[in-house]
């Protein structure tokens, strides 16, 4: 029982932990520099300072965030210098009214109108050149895993010249644990020290040398042993 309530208080603490360190995870953010620029009533051209966050960026259209009110449906240029250079052109899809004194969008002036951007493009090479810079940014900023630091820029690998090397070259390799033990038999098998010891005294007999010592033949018997050994046990005992 006591086990039991232990187990899910410590439950419920790892559990409120992952989620305090879920929400004090740094995100990286970047913003941009934008100038937007369209004809007015007058024909009078018009420059209004703006910015973006390098997050929103895609093919298609981003947010950026504006310091005076702009009519929907307007036509116009905008000029992006970092990173990259583009000129671009875009149609206001909506502006709204979004009061935010967030550091990343306002840091010395407020931009409190946000505005959706539709991109429009009249060069196919200008709008292949913008969506290669959108999926190099993905990798960074705009994906899920591109947020956190950790994860936009990974550490390198230390040893990059190592590879797994393939499956067929490492099955051939014998591993010391799957070879059978030696058994001994009569074909083939590693002859014994006594044997050994046998045949270097036959081979020195054949060969016209004094009989082999003791020492050579641990289980011979010296010939005093052996006319012992022959004699009755009446003879044994007159002995």
């Amino acid at each position: 029982m006591w086990s039991s309530s232990n187990q899910r208080i410590k439950a419920l603490m790892s559990a409120r932990q992952r989620e305090k360190d879920r929400l004090t995870r740094p995100i990286y953010v970047r913003r941009a520099e934008l100038v937007l620029r369209f004809r007015s009533e007058d024909d009078f051209l018009v420059e209004v300072p703006a910015r973006a966050l390098l997050n929103d960026f895609t093919p298609a259209g981003f947010y950026a965030y504006a310091a005076t009110r702009l009519n929907p449906n307007v036509e116009i240029t905008l000029q992006l210098d970092h990173p990259k250079h583009f000129n671009l052109t875009a149609k206001i899809v909506w502006c709204q009214y979004q009061a935010s004194s967030a550091h990343v969008v306002s840091s010395t002036q407020n931009y409190p109108y946000r505005i959706a951007l539709a991109m429009l493009w009249k060069d196919s090479l200008e709008e292949e050149e913008f969506k290669k810079f959108c999926f190099e940014l993905s990798d960074l900023y705009i994906s899920k895993k591109g947020l956190f630091i950790e994860e936009a820029f990974p550490k390198p690998n230390a040893n990059p010249s190592a590879a797994v090397q393939p499956t067929a070259t490492l099955s051939a390799v014998p591993d010391p644990m799957d070879v059978p033990p030696t058994t001994e038999s009569d074909e083939g098998a590693a002859p014994s020290e006594e044997q050994l010891t046998a045949d270097l005294a036959a081979d020195r007999i054949l060969a016209g040398d004094s009989a082999p010592s003791s020492s050579e033949m641990p289980n011979a018997e010296t010939p005093a042993e052996a006319s012992a050994s022959d004699l009755s046990e009446p003879e044994k005992e007159a002995a």
